[in-house]
């Protein structure tokens, strides 16, 4: 040993991939054979497009697709050797040919290029084209003619011997029916004569006939009765026969076309889904025990089919019929549920709430002669109430009942502006509350009710004499209602009934926070129809404004005096502090996009007559009534530092204008008619429009209530077409003529941070004996008026030249403003004759 090593190098294993099949067919198994030398022991691992497979074998076997990529790697000691990737190469076993053209309608005489494409046809083939089963002379990728209408085209494709793997050498392509046109499609008629479809339910149109080459599309109207109509159905090809067409709800109507034409087939049909609400109506309530009622559930439509009802009685099955007659008691409560023709037992209905009197009933009326306290003898005159009482809250009292602490009584009786607080505290079966209407006359209502009723119970007489409506944000329109109508206490409504009347709600009281949809989905940008909604007092007592969370809503609140609305905006308005009585309705204004939620709490009730005690305005304001002897309008101008002069919906309130026959009164701002005006006042001269219509010729009279007026502040009123001004400390009135169609614009209210001048040593005016004396020291010039307190100039001279004047009114005893006008300003002075 020379202390030498030798090392040798273990050569690497060489490995080949070799399959059984050097040509490889579409669905042939195929084994793949690893090749290797210089190898002992050797590990195998496969690979099918780089992920692992097979097992430790110099094979594997599987029925390869084209483009997979084979590899084997041999691991021999530490050595390991990769073979090439082999890509296979699969062949189809099968070849083709398709047809097709730009169009198969066309016009006669329009020529049509038809265009072949072949699948694995190699390069040794042979197409054939075919018109009607006959060979034409035609053997290219394309060929174009004339077609006539119900032509047929096809082609065949012979393959050669240099595709391999194939199992037939000739095929044939799809056929392309040809429709060519040069009259309207032929008038077929809509069959089918529609009806009432249950909720998932279709109906089917018929169409009597139709042509082959022509399509049939079924069109809906996008909304009854506007004649505007929308493609409901996908196209369906003419057979030659009667075509069928499944469809919902709706209008519908068929149409036809083909290359040359558009047409409507014959006939409209009309499928409704069946209403499967349940508003019931019972034949009389407020009954004597012992007699009998029956319930009746008034027909959808004069056509619709007669429904039978699953009637329940106090939560209990009671009769399957189409009405249902039995003797209740008093509290006894009235639901049902379709049964026929459409189930639907938990549809959306009334109930009805039995108000029966017992024959030997306690009757007592509250007083409220000592207090609001419910539990106090004194305020009854027949002893407080129990079990068996029927209480009557009558519409006057000194105290209105609110109670804190349970009670209990049989039934309890109020009507119009009675009022109740303690809903959740009584424990009462039936209550009846009835609301007095002005013959022809609109009004807003709401229902107080905790049960859903309906307009047949709430006008159970001369039903055909009113008209109720509800207001559709949405469309920014009113929505008529019918007896069938649910009437629910999170929304108002408004009525007007042809004689005077009442309606009568009979139920259980509403006794917690209800919740209403408040809406701004009207895309009109109407300002006067975006965003409004017609909310409901809920209660059984007035409501306090400024009680209610306005966050989602703008700040004023809008209520209906029968001619007018009337607006609160939290400081000031026509709506008497902002309290809006029982069983009345109210316009809001939401104040962002979509849908939201307003809600009412138990804790914004009041009695009208006891409203809560509100601060004093520490702002100035300026109210202007305008009469006419039988309606009146209101309008404020509110100096508010915190203001702007753009439209303030924390501030401002709109002006929704009233019947055509009531004078309407307002200002504007931005362009916006506004009832309620706020503004900052920072001593600089502000002028603001008063605006005046109506639709009635006649004589008016303005009422000027200035409150809080600063003494720095001069507030003056302006008719533009009398060109007259006045001081609105010195003039508590006006009057003026008016004609429909005169500039609304006429009046302007100016306020002004200096006071105008009355008396001065320089220009006095006083009166003595019924005699105008005018001292002028300097000697002014002008024009002298005096007018009455109604706003009626009654005499009109110059002055001026002498330092004494004397002017003989001859004028009746009284309060006169005596107007100096000269070349650089106005004095009023108030003298007394």
């Amino acid at each position: 040993m020379n202390g030498e090593a030798i090392i040798t190098e273990q050569p690497l294993p060489q490995v080949k991939i070799k399959a059984s099949e050097n040509r490889i067919c579409s669905g042939t198994e195929v084994t793949f054979y690893a090749v290797i030398d210089q190898a002992s022991n050797p590990v195998y691992q496969w690979y099918k497009n780089y992920t692992p497979v097979g097992g430790n074998e110099t094979t594997y076997t599987y029925v390869p697709n084209n483009g997979d990529l084979i590899q084997v790697i041999v691991s021999s000691g530490d050595c390991t050797g990769f073979s090439d990737v082999f890509e296979t190469i699969v062949f189809p076993v099968t070849a083709g040919i398709t047809v097709s053209c730009e169009n198969t309608q066309v016009i006669a005489g329009e020529p049509v290029t038809f265009i072949a494409e072949t699948f694995n046809a190699g390069n040794n083939y042979q197409i054939d084209w075919y018109l009607n089963d006959q060979p034409l002379n035609e053997h290219g990728i394309e060929f174009t003619y004339q077609p006539e209408n119900s032509d047929e085209i096809y082609a065949t494709l012979a393959v050669g011997d240099d595709v391999p793997c194939l199992k037939e050498y000739f095929f044939e392509s799809n056929t392309i029916l040809m429709s060519v046109c040069s009259n309207y499609p032929q008038v077929f008629t809509l069959n089918s004569e529609g009806g009432y479809l249950c909720e998932f339910d279709y109906g089917i149109l018929t169409l009597s006939g139709s042509e082959p080459g022509v399509l049939y599309s079924v069109y809906s109207e996008n909304e009854q009765g506007n004649y505007v109509w929308y493609p409901f159905t996908d196209e369906k090809p003419g057979t030659g026969g009667p075509l069928e067409f499944d469809v919902s709800a709706g209008v519908f109507k068929i149409q036809a076309q083909n290359a040359c034409f558009t047409l409507w087939m014959d006939g409209v049909c009309t499928f409704e889904y069946y209403n499967t609400t349940t508003p019931i109506v019972v034949s009389n309530n407020d009954i004597m025990a012992g007699t009998s009622v029956t319930f009746s559930v008034p027909a959808w439509r004069e056509d619709s089919p007669a429904a039978i009802y699953i009637w329940n009685r106090s939560n209990q099955e009671s009769y399957i019929g189409e009405t249902y007659t039995c003797i209740p008691e008093n509290g006894d409560y009235i639901n049902a549920g379709m049964r026929t023709p459409c189930q639907n037992y938990d549809s959306d209905g009334s109930t009805i709430v039995m108000f029966v009197r017992d024959h030997n009933a306690h009757y007592t009326n509250w007083t409220g002669n000592f207090s609001n306290n419910w539990n106090n003898a004194l305020n009854w005159d027949n002893g407080l109430p129990d079990i068996t009482s029927i209480v009557t809250i009558p519409e006057i009292a000194n105290h209105f009942p609110t109670l804190t602490t349970p009670a209990i009584c049989a039934s309890l009786i109020m009507s119009n502006s009675a009022s109740f607080i303690g809903a959740e505290y009584l424990d009462v079966k039936s209550v009846k509350i009835t609301k007095e209407n002005t013959a022809n006359q609109f009004h807003f209502i709401s229902s107080p009710l905790a049960n859903k009723t309906t307009w047949g119970n709430v006008f159970p007489y001369n039903q055909n004499a009113i008209w109720v409506r509800e207001y559709w944000e949405g469309t920014g329109n009113w929505e008529n209602h019918s007896i069938r109508n649910l009437v629910s206490n999170d929304k108002g409504y408004s009525y007007k009934g042809l004689q005077s009347g009442h309606a009568t709600f009979i139920g259980w009281l509403t006794h917690g926070d209800p919740v209403s949809w408040l809406f701004y989905n009207n895309t009109s940008n109407d300002i006067d129809r975006d965003g409004w909604n017609l909310m409901a007092n809920p209660y059984s007592s007035s409501l306090d404004w400024d009680l209610i969370s306005g966050n989602a809503t703008e700040a004023a609140v809008y209520a209906w005096n029968g001619y007018n609305y009337i607006s609160w905006n939290g400081s000031v308005g026509a709506l008497n502090q902002g309290i809006i009585p029982p069983l009345s309705g109210f316009f809001v204004k939401a104040l962002n996009r979509g849908t939201g939620h307003f809600q009412i709490t138990k804790t914004a009730r009041v009695h009208a007559n006891e409203i809560p005690y509100k601060k004093a305005d520490p702002y100035a304001v300026l109210e202007i009534e305008v009469t006419d002897g039988t309606y009146d309008d209101r309008t404020y101008f509110r100096l508010n530092d915190l203001a702007t002069h753009s439209f303030d919906h924390k501030f401002d309130a709109h002006k929704l204008f009233g019947i055509g026959e009531a004078p309407q009164l307002y200002s504007a701002t931005d362009g916006l008619p506004l009832s309620i005006n706020e503004f900052p006042w920072q001593k600089t001269t502000i002028e603001q429009h008063l605006c005046f219509s109506s639709g009635i010729p006649g004589s008016y009279t303005l009422h000027f209530s200035p409150k809080g007026i600063d003494p720095y502040l001069s507030a003056t009123f302006t008719d533009r077409q009398k060109k007259v001004s006045f001081d609105l400390r010195m003039l508590s009135q006006y009057n003026f003529d008016y004609l429909p169609g005169e500039d609304p614009k006429r009046f302007f209210v100016k306020f002004s941070p200096t006071v105008e001048k009355v008396n001065t040593p320089d220009l006095q005016a006083y009166a003595h004996n019924g005699i105008l004396h005018l001292l002028n020291k300097n000697q002014i010039t002008g024009e002298l008026h005096v007018v009455s307190t109604n706003a009626v100039t009654v005499f009109t001279s110059n002055f001026g030249g002498t330092d004494h004047q004397l002017f003989n009114l001859n004028l009746p005893t009284g309060i006169y403003i005596v107007q100096l006008v000269s070349e650089n300003e106005i004095r009023n002075v108030k003298v007394v004759l």
